[in-house]
């Protein structure tokens, strides 16, 4: 279940990046941010495969966790700096 995936913060800052360069990025690998609460914030570093639909992750601890996110399970992207989760009460 990814009740708890409340989306995501870019790590950086862009200016309307275009959907080629978001797409790019993601591929190659981006770090993200991944909002586990209010005070919570998990850096990982994203990749997406498109050609089986999901986003999977590096930079978790746990042993054998499945680190693979369907995109249809991704509630929203969010761009912005780290205390933005701060707004997510």
């Amino acid at each position: 279940s990814y009740s708890c995936w409340r989306g995501f913060i870019m790590a950086g800052r862009f200016s309307r990046p275009s959907m080629e360069r978001v797409l790019k990025e993601l591929k190659s690998g981006t770090s993200l941010h991944k909002i586990k609460s209010s005070t919570r914030l998990l850096k990982r570093t994203y990749f997406l495969d498109i050609n089986n639909m999901i986003i999977y992750y590096e930079g978790s601890r746990k042993k054998n966790k499945d680190t693979r996110i369907p995109i249809s399970a991704v509630k929203e992207v969010r761009e912005g700096d780290k205390d933005y989760s701060k707004k997510f009460k």
